[in-house]
C-alpha cells in the first residue's frame, strides 16, 4: 500500500496489515497528492506544490515529469487526482483549470476535456478519477456534487451520481474488484466514504 504524506513530503509504503516498510520521496515531492500505480507497475504521482506530475520505477527512477503552473494543455494548476488508462495514458484532474487532461506514458499532451460549468459534460473543482473495466473515466465532479462519466476519448456519457442519490461533495473515487464505486465525501465540517453499487 503506497500512501502520499503531503505534509511530510514524502510518500509511505505499508504491507497489506499496515506495517511500515519504506519511506521515500523526500527532496522530491513538495506537495504529493494523487498517486496510482500503472499496468506496467510504476507509480505515478501529482504534485500540487509544484503543479507536475512524476512517473517513477521503484524509487529511485524517474522516468518522466511533466507540468508547471498555468492553464495551458501542458500546464496545471492544481493537479489533485491521477489514474491511468487503457494504454498506460496518463489522466489528471486539473482542479482549478476545472479539465481532464490526458498524456501518454512519456507525460506527452495527448488531449483534454470537460470546462468550468454545470452543464453536463462541463467540470467544477474535479478531484478523484478513475477507470472502469471499458476504459471508461469517471470524475469526481467536487462543486456540482456529482460522478460524471466520460468515454476513453472524453466523450461525455452521463452522470452516474448526484445529489438524488445523497452525493455531497465528492473527493477521491475507485472501483472495487467487485464493481463498486468507493466514493469520499469532504465537506465543511463533515467527512464521509460511501459505497454505490454500479
Amino acid at each position: 500500500i503506497i500512501v502520499t504524506d503531503g505534509h511530510h513530503k514524502r510518500l509511505q509504503v505499508f504491507s497489506p496489515s499496515g506495517d511500515s516498510l519504506a519511506i521515500w520521496g523526500l527532496g522530491r515531492f513538495f506537495g504529493p497528492c494523487g498517486l496510482t500505480v500503472s499496468a506496467n507497475g510504476n507509480c505515478v504521482v501529482t504534485d500540487i506544490a509544484e503543479n507536475a506530475v512524476s512517473v517513477y520505477r521503484g524509487e529511485k527512477t524517474c522516468l518522466a515529469r511533466f507540468g508547471t503552473k498555468g492553464n495551458t494543455d501542458d500546464k496545471f494548476d492544481n493537479p489533485l487526482y491521477v489514474t491511468t488508462g487503457q494504454y498506460n495514458e496518463i489522466i489528471v484532474s486539473d482542479s482549478n483549470n476545472h479539465t481532464i487532461k490526458v498524456f501518454d506514458s512519456k507525460g506527452r499532451f495527448v488531449r483534454k476535456f470537460g470546462s468550468e460549468g454545470q452543464d453536463n459534460g462541463q467540470l467544477k473543482f474535479p478531484r478523484g478519477v478513475c477507470t472502469d473495466d471499458r476504459g471508461n473515466i469517471l470524475v469526481a465532479d467536487r462543486n456540482n456534487n456529482r460522478i460524471c462519466l466520460f468515454s476513453s476519448h472524453g466523450r461525455f456519457i452521463s452522470n452516474l451520481l448526484t445529489q438524488d442519490n445523497g452525493l455531497r461533495d465528492p473527493y477521491a473515487i475507485a472501483i472495487t474488484m467487485t464493481g463498486n464505486l468507493v466514493v469520499t465525501e469532504s465537506g465543511e465540517n463533515r467527512a464521509a466514504l460511501k459505497v454505490f453499487q454500479l
